[in-house]
């Protein structure tokens, strides 16, 4: 029975509606979209010059009958997220969908691109940002901006930031809550979809404004100083019905462009007549308000470029459009953490620093963060196909507490995780929080038996062939046994033979890791 049930979910994740099917291969293609962005932003010296939509969204996938799910929860709980297992992603249906590489999932390399093109031409500094702001900006709205970062940037100068970074970080959010967020908008998708035009076509580099190149460089190094924002905010928005087609429940969209919203479920007073109002729950937006020019009419959360979105419900009130998305981190990208704790989605999470400091990195390099409260969500998302992809990926990490409230038994919680995480074939580097002084070390080592002998820390095409293997998890300065399975049946000298090479491997293992803490002691005791 088992069998069948997994037989028909394979097949499953490979069909699509003939009407979605169709729906899709009749968007707007990149290359139309692109020249749809290139053509508004010619115009970026008039602050209604504003690209469609559709120009601003990307399909990433769907979770079918998401509606009809037993788990479907609300768009503010992470229940909702279990529906991940049964996402498709459009770009693996290249039999109904020929336009492969137009729904290409991209890595999101929008800072690295930016830090390029600002190093091309002059230095950055504070300077540099003003002059280029001022190339929009009239000299009232200009003086205005200064005096907003003149009270404002010492935020950034308390983490560590220099005067002058702190001055432009300041100065380039001040400028992104006036008139102008729309060029920036329009520059951030315009280098999203060169590179998915690039890839597909080899066509010519895109002509990025370089002023708004160095206005999105300093509001990204910014905004990755400030706190994520984990709670209920809106946006409000006009759509056609066509885009609306984009946004139904199961729907998985990542916006392109830098997205205004409003803490809690009031919808800004400014944008009451559009006839969309999104309900979203944020994970990684940014609370502006400190900064913004509007600090007094609304309190500002600002999502970055390549944000991901779970549409969960949808429904019509007043001739409005009410849409309730769910912020997801899909870990699209080339360094990723998934960090599980019970209490992760807690105000008072005291491991919430360690996450946002990991992200100052900002234009640099990219690190996204999958937050899990339990094992099974965490397990949930590494069978999905997101979690699949990031297997063999050498920058993905695992992060989790030993204990956890929400299981049973709790003082292990981080330790069976990590041994279901071996038994689904990830062999990513962890970190365990324990909360208490290490007294051991924990070695797990699996061992395979092909062609008549043990084959130790097998690759993906020997894990693939049916023979017999053998997981053993063990406390080796205790001699203490933590885990051990074998799935098939062997020789109980074959067995004892791939018992005696997984103790051998796990001891070798033990050796270079405790070589490892020697030498990052010593590391810690030279700084001291």
């Amino acid at each position: 029975m088992s069998h069948n049930n997994k037989k028909s979910k394979d097949q499953r994740s490979y069909v699509l509606h003939e009407y979605e099917a169709n729906r899709l291969k009749g968007r707007y293609s990149n290359m139309e979209l692109f020249k749809q962005i290139q053509e508004a932003n010619n115009h970026n010296d008039d602050p209604n010059a504003r690209a469609s939509h559709c120009c601003y969204i990307h399909l990433i996938g769907c979770v079918p009958g998401l509606d009809e799910k037993s788990y479907r929860g609300g768009y503010d709980s992470e229940t909702v997220e279990n529906c991940i297992d049964d996402a498709i992603l459009y770009q693996n249906l290249t039999v109904l969908v020929d336009k492969r590489e137009e729904y290409a999932v991209f890595e999101d390399n929008l800072g690295p691109t930016l830090e390029k093109m600002i190093h091309q031409g002059q230095e950055p500094s504070f300077n540099v940002l003003r002059q280029a702001c001022s190339n929009f900006e009239k000299e009232g709205h200009m003086e205005m901006h200064y005096a907003t970062c003149q009270r404002s940037y010492n935020y950034f100068f308390e983490k560590g930031v220099d005067t002058d970074e702190a001055l432009a970080y300041a100065f380039a959010i001040s400028f992104y809550t006036g008139t102008y967020s729309e060029t920036l908008n329009q520059n951030a998708a315009l280098i999203a979809r060169n590179q998915n035009r690039n890839a597909s076509t080899n066509a010519e580099t895109a002509k990025i404004d370089n002023r708004a190149a160095i206005i999105m460089y300093y509001l990204i190094k910014g905004l990755s100083h400030i706190e994520f924002y984990w709670g209920v905010v809106t946006r409000c928005v006009e759509l056609t019905s066509k885009e609306l087609d984009d946004y139904q429940p199961g729907f998985l969209i990542t916006w392109l462009q830098f997205s205004s919203s409003n803490k809690g479920l009031e919808a800004p007073v400014w944008f009451k007549e559009r006839n969309t109002i999104f309900f979203i729950y944020s994970l990684t937006g940014r609370s502006i308000q400190k900064f913004s020019n509007c600090a007094e009419d609304e309190d500002e959360v600002l999502f970055l470029p390549y944000s991901s979105f779970l549409v969960c419900h949808v429904e019509k009130i007043q001739r409005k459009n009410h849409i309730y998305l769910r912020q997801i981190e899909l870990g699209l990208c080339k360094y990723v953490i998934l960090w599980v704790d019970d209490h992760i989605f807690d105000d008072w999470w005291e491991n919430k620093g360690h996450m946002e400091r990991a992200s100052t990195l900002g234009t640099e390099i990219n690190v996204h963060f999958i937050p899990k409260s339990n094992t099974k969500a965490a397990l949930t998302f590494l069978r999905s196909e997101f979690g699949q992809r990031l297997k063999y990926n050498e920058t993905f990490r695992i992060v989790t507490d030993m204990n956890r409230e929400n299981e049973i038994p709790s003082d292990n919680a981080g330790v069976r995780l990590i041994y279901q995480v071996r038994q689904l074939g990830f062999h990513n580097q962890c970190l365990v929080f324990t909360g208490i002084p290490m007294k051991d070390f924990v070695c797990s080592s699996t061992v395979g038996y092909i062609q008549n002998k043990c084959i130790i820390d097998l690759n993906q095409q020997e894990e693939q062939q049916k023979s017999p293997q053998l997981t053993l998890t063990i406390m080796p300065q205790r001699d203490d046994i933590v885990a051990l399975t074998c799935e098939s049946r062997v020789h109980h000298d074959i067995y004892n033979e791939m018992l005696d090479a997984a103790t051998r491997a796990n001891l070798q293992l033990f050796n270079l890791m405790k070589q490892a803490v020697v030498n990052q002691l010593k590391t810690v005791l030279h700084v001291l």
